[in-house]
């Protein structure tokens, strides 16, 4: 017989007469499923119990919206919590795994499902600040916040579960401490803007404060304003 992965290999009923209840391991569904076996000519993906299967092969739920999440020693995602360092482990590749070779290409979020089964570290799809908002897939309602962009404003959405992006925070305060929150107080056209994306603070009574371009508009916080 060949040794190969039995998680990999396709279900079989076999040959004979015989009705036995048996366990294969659906690769598609990532599940453990039930059927009946003839007695013969079977292959490795064939368990006597589904906790068999289950030990040997990976049942779980992927939550990411593109590629495969991380995987820990067991073969099973990575756990995480929302702003967790995603950099250890295994990612799956066919029907085998490579170890953290295979993941410096790579930049890893951790993804905050509904519960444990559903959070894991997924691949990225860059800066939170400048996705739009995803809702995802599955049957959860989850209240989250996302970063609107063209407000400038960190606002509320409804979250499936599974499959979004980085733009979902937790928290109003994670996203507002994440993303460039602030209100364009300019009568026209645009604020200055540093690097972070932030407006330029700046001083009234200097008028080296703001580049040749802007001026100073003196509210609450004083920001520079295109001339």
């Amino acid at each position: 017989m060949t040794d190969n992965d039995p998680c990999a290999e396709p279900w079989t009923k076999g040959e004979g007469t015989a009705a036995l209840t048996r366990f294969y391991y659906d690769a598609l569904k990532r599940k453990c499923l039930a059927f009946n076996y003839f007695g013969s000519k079977g292959n490795q993906n064939n368990f006597l119990t589904r906790e068999a299967c289950e030990t040997t092969c990976p049942t779980w739920v992927n939550p990411c919206a593109i590629g495969q999440p991380i995987l820990d020693a067991d073969s099973r995602p990575l756990r995480c919590h929302q702003g967790a360092l995603c950099s250890t482990g295994f990612v799956p590749h066919r029907p085998l795994l490579f170890k953290e070779a295979s993941i410096i290409n790579f930049r890893y979020y951790c993804h905050v499902g509904f519960d444990e089964s559903t959070t894991a570290c997924c691949p990225s799809q860059g800066d939170p600040c400048s996705l739009i908002v995803k809702e995802g897939r599955g049957n959860q309602g989850i209240q989250r916040w996302f970063y609107n962009q063209k407000t400038r404003q960190c606002q509320p959405f409804t979250y499936k579960g599974m499959g979004g992006n980085e733009n979902n925070f937790l928290l109003r305060e994670h996203c507002e401490s994440t993303c460039p929150v602030w209100v364009n107080a300019c009568p026209q056209g645009e604020a200055y803007l540093l690097p972070t994306g932030r407006p330029q603070q700046c001083d009234p009574r200097n008028e080296n404060s703001c580049p040749l371009t802007h001026w100073c508009h003196p509210g609450k916080l004083f920001l520079s304003l295109k001339a």
